[in-house]
């Protein structure tokens, strides 16, 4: 989304049509956050799940100065709602500094005093490591969350980031603040753990961080639709209805056309159907004589914009390459000059070349 200029966060997310009838959105009031739940029946596990999917503002941002209720403390009151019903998981960009703090009380231990029978002391896991040494105030409420919670810090914790990598990248520097949080009974399952290595055209300043809990599902087969397959695509260019007229006159099609006028049916369902596929076969079968057929794309591949020649295509794969090594080497001063010098220089050149594009196109009209 972008307003006044710049840009703000606003969360995606995308289900299988397959798995969508277990993993249900669950309605909220704030934008800024979305619970979703798994299902324990289908994918075979303890308790259900239920991820936050959440992107938390600055704390001293004008957003959320605006805001007439704080979005950790609102957070926070729905995981005490759910984690009564199943486990739990936070994850997103959270623009919190978290450093090594300990999210759980140390040597918590029901040995030598009298506590509650409801009370159940913390598990002593793993330390965790995080290459960004900051700690700020947003990071302290997250640190009290989880230690309000039983809900860990995964990063810098499990298989795949035992370093606890940097997730942001700007010019200001490097910092930690995407999380996934578990709590204790699904820290275990989950598998592991990982940062991507930055790269600038998927994200202005974050990496990606994925995850891998362990779970099994298996999809039923379905009664499929009775689905006509898509129709092939043709080129039209300025000769082609002269050539489709040729193709209809061709003694194939003529007598298509003749038995498809000289058939006299009922005015049955099935019979309108017959005959709109007839009359399609016809139109098919001159189209595939007289008309071409648009090259199909590689793989994976895009079309590319006609702006978007060979040198920015150059340019783009240079900048990919830079952002992967200034990722490796975050505090190489060299490197991350290099990196957001010819990042400036790729986009420059990526205006102006959509300029020149836009102005060529409107001279011709």
């Amino acid at each position: 989304m972008i307003t006044n200029g710049r840009y703000y966060v606003e969360l995606g997310i995308f289900r299988r049509t397959s798995l969508k009838d277990h993993i249900k959105i669950i309605p909220g009031l704030s934008k800024d956050f979305q619970w979703i739940k798994f299902e324990k029946q289908f994918f075979c596990l303890q308790n259900d799940i239920y991820l936050c999917a959440a992107y938390v503002p600055l704390a001293n941002s004008s957003y959320t100065k605006k805001l007439d209720f704080d979005i950790i403390d609102q957070i926070e009151k729905d995981i005490v709602s759910y984690k009564s019903k199943g486990d739990i998981l936070f994850c997103g960009d959270l623009n919190a500094r978290t450093s090594t703090e300990e999210d759980y009380i140390a040597q918590d231990s029901s040995r030598y005093l009298p506590l509650f029978e409801s009370y159940k002391p913390d598990n002593q896991i793993r330390f965790r490591k995080n290459c960004d040494e900051t700690l700020d105030s947003r990071g302290k409420e997250i640190i009290d969350l989880c230690i309000s919670n039983q809900m860990r810090v995964v990063n810098g914790r499990c298989m795949g980031d035992l370093l606890g990598h940097f997730t942001c990248f700007n010019t200001h520097g490097q910092s930690t603040v995407d999380y996934l949080i578990a709590n204790e009974r699904l820290f275990n399952q989950i598998l592991y753990f990982r940062v991507s290595e930055f790269v600038s055209t998927f994200s202005d300043c974050h990496c990606k961080i994925s995850w891998e809990i362990l779970a099994k599902y298996q999809i039923t087969e379905t009664q499929s639709n009775n689905l006509h397959a898509a129709p092939v695509n043709f080129r039209w260019t300025e000769d082609s209805p002269l050539k489709f007229q040729q193709a209809l006159l061709s003694p194939d099609n003529q007598q298509k056309i003749s038995s498809f006028l000289i058939n006299d049916s009922d005015c049955s369902s099935e019979d309108i159907n017959k005959k709109a596929q007839d009359l399609c076969d016809i139109f098919l079968s001159a189209a595939k004589i007289s008309l071409v057929t648009p090259k199909k794309n590689k793989k994976g591949s895009r079309p590319r914009k006609k702006w978007f020649d060979s040198d920015l295509f150059k340019m783009r794969k240079n900048v990919i390459s830079l952002g992967k090594i200034y990722s490796r080497y975050p505090k190489d001063p060299v490197i991350k000059g290099r990196y957001y010098k010819y990042f400036r220089i790729y986009n420059k050149c990526r205006k102006v070349k959509y300029k020149q594009f836009i102005n060529s196109m409107l001279q011709k009209t």
